[in-house]
């Protein structure tokens, strides 16, 4: 079969191509040159040379560690901020170590394994948080965005991602975490001053005056002579003021708990309250308790006498039970009351002026680590859970109480 003759019937150049038209009106555009393409490539090598230099300069001088890591842990590349963040002098020095990320910079291995862990399900972490060693030795911490990346196949290439020294950072939070503590501890130690002075010194002041008076009062009594009113008064605001004194003392820092020990102090706390509220109370208290901490032991007493404190002041409950039990690794604390009770919100304290003292006591168990469980309907009475946990630090300090 013979090519097909063309004819044609004209043609004109038209820039860079040429326009040719056949007979019959068809009309054909023949490329003279590659200028044009030329010209776009180059330019489109020029964007990317830029976008290239660009992002080095972003991998270079980022305040951000940044790495690529294999799947079994090995470095791939580094910028000078990760080097620096782990101590090193250069990226270059840090790369030729062949350090193995997992086991060599982070404190505890497994948080790294648990990392790879979450993002073999998910791909991408931000915020991930651990401990991590400098070259040096010294502990830091960080906080990462990290991202796994896979080939078409779905192959696990490595991991990628920035690092953050929060190690100052975390220290700050500690610092505040701590805050409410140390005014509790603070808020403790003045008790236990003003208590101590009340008691060494206006209490014994008030009963040497009581001792005197009542001697004046024998002695009038054997000379026969009438007993001034006024003095038997006296006698009866001083026994009045020394009971109130020894009240207010036992409040602050309750003698027992440092001469009999907690279950004594709370067996007396509850007698006490019995007494002066005239409801009856029952107190179950286990007789292996664990070792506790002087903390401990305090924050448990007062749980228990703001407890208390709350049904007197607005539950209206004739019987009150409290249980104190323990295990190895917990302190349980148990009040129930058959009160008004109240109904439960969402966070579980009530907003009205019965809520404070349960405020008070969620503040107590939250710096200690316990939780608090709350069991109450209006007419129902109200049931406090308590589980405060116990260290290993924790049970060794001050001896069994």
């Amino acid at each position: 079969m013979q090519a097909p003759e063309l004819n044609i019937a004209w043609g004109i150049i038209v820039g860079t191509a040429m326009v040719v038209v056949l007979s019959g009106g068809v009309v054909l555009a023949v490329v003279l040159s590659q200028r044009r393409l030329i010209a776009a490539q180059r330019k489109m090598y020029a964007e990317l040379e830029k976008s290239e230099k660009k992002y080095k300069e972003l991998f270079q001088n980022a305040l951000e560690g940044i790495f690529q890591v294999s799947a079994d842990g090995r470095i791939i590349s580094i910028n000078p901020a990760m080097a620096q963040i782990f101590g090193y002098s250069s990226e270059v020095e840090m790369q030729d170590s062949n350090i193995d990320f997992g086991k060599e910079l982070c404190l505890h291995p497994e948080r790294f394994e648990e990392l790879k862990n979450i993002l073999n399900h998910q791909r991408e972490v931000h915020g991930f948080q651990l401990e991590g060693l400098k070259k040096d030795g010294t502990r830091i911490w960080l906080s990462g965005n990290v991202r796994a990346v896979y080939d078409k196949a779905r192959t696990l290439l490595h991991y990628e991602g920035s690092l953050e020294d929060i190690t100052t950072r975390r220290e700050a939070e500690e610092v505040i975490q701590l805050l409410p503590r140390r005014v509790l501890e603070a808020e403790e130690s003045e008790r236990k001053r003003v208590a101590r002075d009340l008691h060494d010194g206006v209490g014994q002041t008030l009963s040497v005056a009581r001792m005197r008076i009542g001697a004046m009062i024998d002695a009038l009594r054997r000379s026969d002579s009438a007993v001034p009113e006024n003095l038997e008064k006296a006698a009866d605001l001083v026994g009045q003021s020394l009971h109130e004194v020894r009240r207010i003392s036992r409040n602050l820092r309750p003698i027992e708990l440092d001469s009999l020990g907690f279950v004594a102090a709370v067996t007396r706390l509850c007698d006490q309250f019995g007494e002066r509220t005239a409801i009856n109370v029952s107190v179950k208290t286990a007789a292996n308790l664990p070792p506790l901490s002087d903390e401990t032991v305090l924050a448990a007493y007062r749980i228990v006498q703001e407890g208390l404190n709350n049904i007197e002041k607005h539950s209206k409950a004739d019987m009150v039970s409290v249980s104190v039990s323990g295990t190895d690794d917990t302190l349980n604390i148990v009040l129930e009351d058959n009160g008004t009770g109240f109904e439960l919100s969402a966070s579980k304290i009530p907003s009205d002026e019965s809520g404070r003292g349960l405020i008070g006591i969620r503040e107590r168990i939250s710096l200690l680590g316990g939780t608090l469980d709350i069991s109450s309907a209006p007419t129902s009475g109200t049931t406090i859970y308590v589980h405060l946990p116990l260290s290993p630090a924790s049970k060794f300090q001050g001896g069994s109480r």
